[in-house]
């Protein structure tokens, strides 16, 4: 039992509550490198020429894989672009993922890691580079995440108040995806805003998908090599939210100035954070007010004044997404009188303890805390 719950401390340990850097795709000039793998020249991939992008499955077909372990690599191709001075200018595109970070995996990209991936990619042979030039290097395709352990009923519940909080639209492809379980995909649960391939700076992509049920759909040989340090039941509480800034032009808009690789590295949290709001801005609407409070324990039992008390409480955590002890000194506010305040504290308190403690808000809200408060959509 000790070890069992040594090895859930350190899974968890790793799910950090911030936004990481999931992937990337870094562009470093030729003329900065010196290639000792000259195969790799022979990797080109095609750049459209008025928008700076690259086709995606074309990138699939073109890269070159390099292993770190198994199921550890990195993706490398030749992109010849288009400079402000007329000429083309040939680049190494390196497509970093987190995986590269192996039993590090949930601790994403992050400044405190990069000099281990920078001494990971080096000894691969592949070119010479210094630190400081690969840090400094342009990024595309930018995927933030934020991981979170939550079990899956609080899951569906978040699920259910971001569908109901979705922008409508007249235009029958807009919207969400929303994908379940279902026999052939178990462990598949999730909402999709857009594609990432399509997406736009006003219709981003934004992803939220039952994270330790896709690395065991789709990636049990990673897993077994190299997370196994937790059992699947585990691994299988770990939830994401994710989105994708494409290029420069898109992060400008989200208040991020440069997209350099030591740059994405150095944002706040506060930075991430206002970002990941933006973009949920373009799909949500703020939480109404159409809330049907549930049922209380030993109702009864309850006169009206704590009848009104219950549904006062749990109107707040339900909409606020705060938990009781926040909920209570908001009802608390504009009190003046400091015995009466202390005295209704007093009773509001035994009223959650009587009849909410435990119930589905009450378990809930505090995981739902952690998306809709983080990111300042309450």
């Amino acid at each position: 039992m000790t070890k069992d719950k040594d090895n859930l401390n350190r899974l968890y340990a790793d799910v950090p509550n911030s936004i990481r850097i999931d992937s990337l795709k870094l562009r470093i000039p030729l003329s900065l490198i010196s290639l000792k793998d000259t195969s790799v020249l022979n990797h080109y991939i095609e750049v459209n020429e008025s928008t700076g992008e690259f086709n995606p499955e074309e990138y699939k077909l073109k890269f070159k894989e390099y292993l770190f372990t198994t199921t550890s690599k990195v993706k490398i191709g030749i992109e010849r672009r288009n400079t402000f001075q007329g000429g083309n200018e040939e680049c190494l595109m390196i497509y970093l993922n987190s995986k590269i970070l192996r039993e590090r995996y949930f601790q994403g990209l992050h400044f405190d890691l990069i000099k281990d991936v920078y001494s990971d990619l080096i000894s691969l042979n592949i070119f010479d580079l210094d630190f400081d030039t690969f840090v400094r290097s342009e990024c595309t395709d930018i995927d933030f995440k934020f991981d979170e352990v939550m079990n899956q009923e609080t899951w569906n519940s978040l699920l259910d108040e971001f569908m109901r909080l979705t922008l409508q639209s007249a235009e029958l492809d807009k919207g969400y995806k929303r994908f379940k379980p279902t026999k052939q995909e178990p462990l598949n649960n999730g909402l999709q805003y857009n594609k990432r391939a399509t997406a736009t700076p006003s219709r981003p992509f934004l992803k939220l998908y039952w994270k330790g049920g896709e690395l065991l759909s789709n990636s049990l040989d990673y897993y077994n090599e190299h997370l196994n340090q937790a059992n699947e039941d585990q691994v299988k509480q770990i939830v994401r939210i994710e989105t994708t800034i494409k290029n420069k032009e898109h992060a400008k808009k989200l208040g991020i100035e440069s997209t350099t690789l030591l740059s994405l590295l150095s944002l706040t949290e506060a930075e991430k954070e206002t970002m990941f709001r933006k973009i949920i801005s373009k799909h949500l609407v703020k939480p109404n007010r159409d809330i049907k409070v549930e049922r209380a324990k030993n109702e009864d039992k309850m006169s009206a004044t704590q009848h009104t008390d219950y549904n006062a409480i749990m109107l707040v955590m339900t909409l606020a997404k705060v938990p009781s002890k926040d909920a209570i000194e908001m009802l608390l506010q504009g009190i003046e009188c400091k015995v009466s305040k202390s005295r209704r504290r007093t009773a509001l308190t035994r009223i959650y303890k009587a009849h909410i403690e435990g119930n589905k808000i009450d378990i809930s809200v505090e995981k739902m805390n952690s998306f809709f408060t983080k990111f300042g959509w309450v």
